[in-house]
């Protein structure tokens, strides 16, 4: 994961899952949902950052992927917030 502070009013998100380490589409197109689906509900939070996310064959393909990503967000957390 690589982040960079914007000038925006808004965090963004970039999501780079290789065809090499994840062979399938639709295995590559749920882990890009899901951690869009957990960037929605938490970017109100998030910093005013570009983050960029590198996926790799060692992903997990179920609900922990979820787990583990909101976890990452709360260290781009405004702080704070209330």
């Amino acid at each position: 994961m690589k982040s960079k502070i914007n000038n925006l009013n808004y965090p963004r998100i970039k999501i780079i899952i290789n065809k090499k380490h994840i062979k399938y589409s639709y295995k590559r197109n749920k882990i890009k949902r899901i951690i869009k689906e957990s960037f929605r509900l938490n970017q109100h939070n998030i910093k005013n950052i570009d983050l960029i996310l590198l996926i790799n064959k060692n992903t997990i393909y179920t609900k922990k992927i979820f787990l583990k990503i909101t976890k990452i967000w709360k260290n781009f957390y405004i702080k704070n917030k209330k």
